[in-house]
């Protein structure tokens, strides 16, 4: 067999032509490619072999993303477009887009660039809303939120798609794209309200499930759980009455129909949180009179479940896990403050902050799981270097998970534990803060893991982790930077693809003692914990070298300016994303801003307005909220950051709006930022 190639070449093309063998049969075929002027395709136009694939490197210029490739049957992974096998001639290509930042204009009914005269999201024009909670389901996002209707304050559910947002119509049963017909997707009876902060989780199917905090016909506050069925395409309650879903919304409007333990009127729930294993079964922790309690929606069985120690089992009888041994933290003492969640595959595991039994009575933070292979809770037992599912395990003072051990030291708190699971190791990583003697009592940030067969606590001093607790438990094994003087809070953390650990905190600086954002990573591969150094564009082990004011990776020019609730996200790119709120006038004029470390170029940047892109001069950093001066984000309520499928994020916010039309309130507000989710 030979082939024919014909080359015709000028100083300005070359011409390519398909090859045949000597019977005249195609033996191989141009694949040619386009590319539009914000970026470029590598290698060019070529010849392949039939029935062979060939694979592109789409790379955006510095500024853009990629926006869309196509041809040639071919499918896109990072910047890696490979073709199907090829049996005709064919083209590949790729456009760009700039990285952008938008905000929602209602006349408009989309998303533009320009940020000022932005519109709210939610239900009601002047009346406030409080609190809200994302999650994103390919390239759907949906927020359920928190606000007044004027009588009493009720959860409401908005989905955005593309460039549409939509809102629950509970008239029609459907998302309306009119956002004044939004009804909410509580029981809405009795006038009763909800509270605090709801929790939002979406199943491998694409059903969200919703928990929340609602008073009843009590009036008494229960945790409720909703679901968006993504099959039939409607808004359900759980209606305990018949142990069923029901889209009567109404139906769940009493004591029964709550989720949690406690069925009398005597036991308030407060704090849930909520996490969706690979069974696709739903889990809630909350603490009731004080104490932290599980309940399971399992899916298979549609139940709603709640976990008895007494019979080591999950019950749908709810008052049989309302004692002292259906705790899924320590039995004794009770003063439960906190629970978090993380799903590792088919397991979860819950951190709970309590109170130990000592004198000194600080709270401490104990480790939990349910191991789906045996259907059972189990504590973390010190002694016997094990999880059990035996009451008479994991209830000793040195059970706790957080560095220092029992009555070590005094005032030595732990508070916030943050959960997380790195699915390249298996490891369960938990970050939080903890006051440390020696340190005139401040709050710093430390760290600890379980790694499959142990509990272990980061030694800076040694830079290895270590079995014994208090190896990990001073002002050197901090996981932030910076001295004894300098406080650090409000971790957020995520893993990147290789099991790095990025830790995003807030941390006093050293001018004035104003809270900024910092950043930290554990290298899994090296085992070093590092900070980020600005003065060096670069990661430094050394802690000192990280805590300066020049090393935040947020705008700390000013001595009003300060940094406050923050929000992490890591792309599958590695790229990591922070959303916080930044006040820049000493606590009257917040707003929304967000700063990325890009993995690809090892840089720090800030989204600067002027120029529409990201900037690596952290002074350039803009907000990204309705730009009139006045209007501020909420103290307290901390923004959402999110990926969707489609290249974008979402941030979801509430700002107050002093605008007469709009009540001179807090609302929900949405930015979307495209930007380059390849490396």
């Amino acid at each position: 067999m030979k082939r024919g190639l014909l080359l015709v070449l000028t100083s300005f093309s070359l011409l390519l032509t398909a090859c045949s063998d000597s019977n005249n049969n195609v033996a191989a075929y141009i694949v040619t490619v386009s590319a539009d002027a914000n970026g470029s395709i590598s290698p060019g136009s070529t010849i392949v072999d039939k029935n062979q694939t060939i694979a592109f490197t789409i790379t955006p210029d510095a500024g853009f993303a990629i926006d869309s490739v196509s041809g040639c049957e071919g499918s896109l992974s990072n910047r890696t477009y490979t073709t199907g096998e090829i049996t005709e001639d064919c083209t590949v290509s790729a456009s760009f887009v700039a990285e952008s930042v938008f905000a929602w204009h209602e006349s408009l009914s989309m998303f533009t660039p320009t940020l000022s005269s932005v519109t709210p999201v939610d239900a009601y024009r002047t009346r406030a809303t409080s609190a809200q909670a994302s999650i994103t389901v390919g390239d759907i996002a949906y927020t359920v939120f928190f606000q007044s209707n004027g009588s009493s304050v009720q959860p409401y559910l908005l989905r955005t798609v593309g460039d549409s947002i939509a809102i629950w119509d509970e008239d029609t049963s459907t998302f309306n794209t009119n956002l004044s017909t939004g009804d909410t997707i509580g029981h809405g009876g009795s006038g009763a309200s909800a509270s605090g902060t709801p929790a939002i989780a979406a199943d491998s199917v694409g059903n969200v499930y919703i928990t929340y905090v609602h008073g009843d016909n009590t009036p008494d506050n229960h945790i409720y759980l909703n679901r968006y069925n993504a099959t039939s395409n409607d808004v359900e309650i759980w209606d305990g009455d018949s142990g069923a879903w029901s889209t009567t919304l109404s139906d769940a409007d009493d004591s029964e129909d709550g989720i949690d333990t406690g069925v009398s009127t005597t036991q308030a729930a407060s704090l849930p949180s909520i996490a969706i294993n690979s069974h696709d079964d739903v889990f809630i922790t909350y603490v009731q009179n004080s104490d932290a309690f599980v309940t399971r929606y399992d899916s298979s069985a549609t139940e709603i479940q709640v976990w008895d120690g007494d019979t080591s089992s999950f019950s749908t009888t709810r008052d049989s896990g309302d004692n002292t041994n259906d705790l899924i933290g320590r039995l004794t003492p009770h003063a439960f403050s906190n629970t978090t969640l993380v799903v590792a595959g088919a397991d979860i595991y819950f951190s709970t902050v309590q109170v130990e039994s000592n004198a000194q009575s600080d709270t401490r933070i104990s480790l939990s799981r349910f191991n789906a292979v045996t259907d059972q809770i189990e504590r973390w037992d010190s002694g016997n270097t094990s999880f059990s599912a035996l009451l008479t395990d994991g209830n000793d003072d040195t059970d706790f998970i957080d560095a220092g051990g029992s009555g070590v030291l005094s005032n030595d708190d732990a508070a916030s534990p943050v959960l997380s699971f790195d699915s390249a190791s298996g490891h369960i990583y938990l970050v939080y803060e903890k006051e440390i003697q020696g340190a005139a009592n401040q709050t710093h940030l430390l760290m600890s893991r379980y790694n499959g067969a142990a509990v272990q606590y980061w030694d800076d001093d040694t830079g290895s982790w270590s079995t014994t607790a208090t190896d990990g438990d001073d002002l050197t094994d901090t996981v932030s930077a910076g001295s004894s003087n300098k406080e650090a809070t409000n971790a957020r953390t995520a893993h990147v693809s290789n099991g790095d650990l990025y830790i995003a905190y807030l941390l006093e600086n050293a001018t004035n003692n104003n809270n900024h954002v910092y950043l930290s990573r554990y290298d899994i591969s090296d085992i070093t914990l590092e900070h980020w150094d600005e003065d060096n564009n670069a990661w430094d082990t050394d802690k000192g070298n990280g805590d300066e004011d020049a090393d935040a990776i947020d705008d700390n020019t000013a001595a009003t300016i300060i940094s406050s609730e923050l929000d992490i996200l890591a792309l599958n790119n590695d790229d990591i994303y922070i959303a916080y709120n930044q006040d820049l006038q000493g606590g009257t004029n917040s707003h929304l801003k967000l700063s990325r470390y890009k993995a690809s170029t090892e840089t720090t940047e800030v989204w600067n307005n002027d120029t529409a892109s990201f900037s690596a001069t952290q002074t350039d950093a803009d907000q990204l909220s309705e730009l009139t001066s006045t209007n501020v984000t909420l103290a307290g309520v901390t923004p959402d950051i999110l990926q969707l499928n489609n290249g974008y994020l979402v941030i979801s916010y509430i700002q107050v709006r002093t605008e007469q039309a709009l009540g001179n309130t807090s609302h929900l507000q949405l930015s979307k930022v495209r930007v380059s989710t390849t490396n």
